[in-house]
């Protein structure tokens, strides 16, 4: 093995300790805008930040993502998630695959939402997931966590949501290690139309509370800007959709302050115009 991808391995379990239910950087709308995605509703890809918000998304659509975290040429992380609204629910499927030769991690999500009340008001959601890890000379394991999130439209301007990954508390490996739930508390702001403000508060059992913020705006009627930050540890960043009718091409980037920079890229598929459906 040479030194490269020993480096690489060491870098990925680092990266993977921070956590079960998300513990990469998926979700290129969420990565632009700080990591914060628990009160909005996204596409297919709200599996990842909130499973109450598929219940808001109407038609089918499908999200492809791909990323190399840091810039490690070794390291290969990539996702894709589809949803569809079927019978009143919002369902969703997602597939993460991320490592390399040495240290392999792939999750099997599947999910569904629906709203309740005569307004909507209230959304509720359950996801399982599936983990298979596997670590060359160590063998392979696998766990079957359960996640849960809630969204609630307060008025025309204001949404809130909870996600709550890994409440059964699943056990990994011949250790039986259990992992640790994290809760994830958010609210999304739009003063004005093509204008999303979002805060979220991040809590991990073990590690240093978080506070993620983010921001989108319509800047042309086929460009949406995005920006964001997080605290614990500090990043910083950007990123940019272009609607193409039934077709969004996105980019993120963010900061590091310890292991520095990642891009992101993906490309997203839906069943109606982007444009005309627009996004709150």
């Amino acid at each position: 093995m040479n030194v490269k991808i020993l480096s690489a391995g060491m870098m990925i379990m680092l990266l993977a300790a921070k956590g079960w239910a998300q513990p990469y950087p998926v979700g290129v709308r969420m990565q632009a805008m700080g990591g914060a995605g628990a009160a909005a509703p996204n596409d297919a890809e709200a599996i990842y930040s909130n499973v109450a918000l598929l219940s808001e998304l109407r038609g089918a659509s499908m999200t492809l993502f791909y990323t190399r975290p840091f810039g490690l040429r070794e390291v290969n992380l990539a996702s894709f998630a589809a949803s569809a609204r079927v019978a009143g629910f919002g369902l969703g499927v997602a597939m993460i695959d991320f490592g390399d030769e040495v240290y392999h991690d792939r999750y099997y999500h599947a999910a569904a939402a629906r709203r309740f009340g005569d307004k909507s008001a209230f959304a509720f959601g359950l996801a399982v997931q599936l983990r298979h890890l596997s670590i060359r000379g160590y063998g392979s394991a696998m766990a079957l966590g359960i996640n849960l999130g809630t969204a609630f439209q307060f008025d025309s301007k204001i949404r809130g949501g909870v996600f709550i990954t890994n409440v059964n508390q699943p056990e990994l490996g011949e250790a039986r290690e259990k992992i640790s739930p994290t809760v994830t508390a958010g609210m999304a702001f739009s003063p004005r139309e093509g204008w999303t403000l979002q805060l979220d508060y991040y809590r991990e059992l073990g590690f240093n509370d978080e506070i993620r913020f983010g921001a989108e705006t319509r800047v042309l009627p086929m460009l949406l800007v995005r920006v964001g930050g997080a605290s614990n540890p500090d990043r910083f960043s950007a990123g940019l959709a272009i609607e193409l009718g039934h077709a969004a091409l996105q980019a993120a980037a963010n900061t590091h302050s310890d292991l520095g920079t990642t891009q992101f890229y993906a490309i997203s598929l839906s069943s109606k115009k982007f444009q005309a459906e627009g996004r709150q």
